[in-house]
């Protein structure tokens, strides 16, 4: 398993911009917007500015920036788990793990559609049927 050095490199410097990101957010959702308005906003601007880092770091190095903030994530995850940064065979392993579990929930959710889609066919030809019989009937 080969990762890139330079990979490596911006999220070793993005860890902190993105631990940044993410008490920015925890703030601003703390914050009632009604009662603390600017502190609320001011957070909000914070997050994204500090997500604004990450997005033209990812987009320099020829990635979507869901993708890093998903590696920063991840990085973030275990190095709370391990209470130490993690090596990149751990971030490869976590990650092969997460993107399991998001085909998994993903294949569940196309199931539980098909299943709705049919529901709504199922309603929608009962719906039909009782308005040619009420029209048959009041004729």
């Amino acid at each position: 398993m080969t990762v890139d050095p330079d990979l490596l490199q911006d999220i070793e410097d993005l860890r902190g911009v993105y631990a940044e990101m993410a008490a920015a957010r925890a703030q601003a959702r703390g914050l009632d917007p009604v009662i603390n308005f600017r502190g609320h906003a001011a957070a909000k601007e914070h997050a994204a500015d500090r997500h604004g880092v990450i997005a033209t770091r990812a987009r320099r190095r020829g990635m979507d920036p869901d993708v890093m903030l998903a590696i920063l994530a991840a990085d973030r995850d275990l190095q709370a788990r391990l209470r130490r940064r993690p090596s990149p065979a751990q971030l490869v392993k976590h990650l092969s793990a997460e993107a399991a579990a998001a085909i998994s929930e993903d294949d569940a959710a196309q199931q539980a559609l098909a299943v709705a889609q049919q529901a709504i066919a199922r309603t929608a030809r009962v719906r039909v049927a009782r308005s040619a019989a009420l029209r048959a009937f009041a004729a």
